[in-house]
């Protein structure tokens, strides 16, 4: 029983950074380049990903 809730909770902590990463995906590949770049990096970046997609 112990073990079989591990399990469930370390599916449920994948499934959570899953969506995560999603999420910050959605409204965030801007949030991560911010980091390195600040700004006018994000704003280059979103330029060249709707070019690309």
């Amino acid at each position: 029983m112990k073990k079989e809730k591990i399990t469930i909770n370390k599916n449920e902590l994948l499934l959570n950074s899953r969506k995560f990463t999603t999420s910050e995906i959605g409204r965030g590949t801007g949030v991560f380049r911010a980091k390195k770049g600040k700004g006018s990096y994000t704003r280059k970046e979103k330029y060249r990903k709707s070019l690309n997609y």
